[in-house]
């Protein structure tokens, strides 16, 4: 039985794994973010917004200085080792100690979102688990863990019901130990020694150089995506961020279709040829519209309903914020083959600066103009951001392949001279 499970698993495609670990994460988010709204309010949500975005930032964070370049290194171990190990720890101590300043400030003393600096530690390191299982080729193992987070948070919370403790309390505790199953799923990978000798070194052989590249990238999109968000909680209101954090919950399984899809797309385009390229640029193109546009339509016309039924809310998200949301949503989806392209043929610094520019509009924006301190103001802002990364990013691609086929064209003698 074991061995018939086995082959089965191996006969799924990766990318049907990888599309299906990112619905895992959709009902996951979902499901807090709910579950949230219904035992503790529309305003508790917006802290919870803000708190979950200061996770996911620190998630990307321990991604772009450790996780990436060693997914992207040909030289580096395949299998974590103790200097590997020592890196992301610090990067989940360093996730845990920002959270907890950001709960200090932004959550007004109550005690218990203290629960989410362990879990800001613990998201890292799942994380962590679930590209190394990506990285052997073991999907089902990033599958099984995020199945792990989802059923034992789910079962936790259960129990606390049962018990009477049905608050916010009981959310942040199923979520912890939910991540704690999740991260014993991969134990076997994860475990070992590990130690500050020599984890220097490795980062500077193995993942300096990535991450000095991704860095300008990463840091407009934070910029741009968080950075907002945490304006929009200061100059707006809580109830602003908690309606934006619907609206993104709605929107969460195209955009993590999106996500699926593409994981496997740099890699797989690098093992092409430039010829084989485009039409794999296509076909991707053809998938993610296939996929993630019905997504889409389906949340910008049900949003209404969803809102009020599902989060509880008696004034949900207009038809604009929801449209809005809808065009960002499917710009992210359409450039995300076309990103892939640049990254692969290393021509993307024109897109990390398309990003920046409209990172710096966006917040000057927000900081100059009243009207723009809205849930609908901060997601036309967050399509704009997106719709320019997807110009740039079909204008580089495009650029780099005319370049590339002038060159072709170059008689041998004229390149010699």
């Amino acid at each position: 039985m074991t061995g018939s499970l086995t082959g089965l698993w191996q006969r799924v495609p990766r990318w049907f794994l990888a599309i299906s670990d990112q619905g895992l994460v959709a009902i996951l988010n979902l499901a807090l973010a709910v579950t949230v709204t219904q035992v503790a309010g529309l305003s508790t949500l917006g802290r919870f917004a803000v708190v979950t975005t200061t996770t996911t930032l620190m998630m990307g964070v321990a991604r772009l200085l450790v996780t990436d370049p060693w997914l992207a290194s040909r030289t580096a171990p395949t299998e974590p080792v103790p200097e590997l190990r020592w890196l992301v720890a610090l990067a989940a101590l360093g996730s845990a100690v920002v959270t907890g300043v950001v709960v200090l400030i932004s959550c007004g003393g109550d005690d218990r979102w203290l629960i989410t600096v362990p879990i800001a530690a613990a998201v890292v390191v799942q994380d962590f688990g679930r590209y190394l299982a990506f990285r052997v080729e073991r999907a089902a193992g990033a599958f099984a863990s995020d199945l792990g987070v989802l059923l034992v948070a789910a079962a936790t919370f259960v129990v606390a019901v049962a018990v009477g403790r049905s608050g916010l309390t009981a959310v942040l505790l199923a979520w912890l130990v939910g991540l704690l199953a999740g991260i014993l799923v991969l134990g076997g990978r994860l475990g070992g020694p590990f130690g500050p000798r020599g984890a220097g070194q490795f980062w500077q052989r193995f993942c300096r150089s990535l991450a000095t590249r991704l860095a300008f990238d990463t840091a407009a999109y934070m910029l741009g995506v968080s950075g907002s968000l945490y304006l929009l909680a200061y100059v707006g209101t809580a109830r602003d961020v908690g309606l934006v954090r619907i609206v993104q919950t709605m929107f969460s399984p195209a955009a993590l279709v999106v996500t699926g899809l593409t994981m496997w797309l740099v890699p797989f385009l690098a093992n092409r040829s430039p010829e084989h390229t485009g039409r794999v640029r296509t076909r991707a193109s053809v998938w993610l519209a296939a996929v993630g546009l019905p997504l889409i339509a389906l949340a910008v016309i049900l949003g209404p309903w969803f809102a009020r039924m599902v989060f509880g809310v008696e004034q949900a998200p207009d038809f604009g914020a929801l449209a809005l949301a809808g065009i960002s949503t499917a710009a992210m989806a359409m450039a995300a083959p076309w990103i892939a392209a640049a990254r692969v043929s290393g021509d993307y610094l024109p897109i990390a600066w398309s990003r920046a520019v409209a990172a710096i509009v966006t917040v000057v924006g927000m900081a100059l103009v009243a009207g723009l301190r809205s849930t609908t103001g901060y997601l036309g802002l967050l399509a704009m951001q997106n719709v320019t990364v997807a110009i740039a990013a079909v204008l580089t691609v495009r650029h780099s392949e005319a370049a590339a086929s002038r060159s072709d064209r170059v008689p041998e003698p004229l390149r010699e001279h």
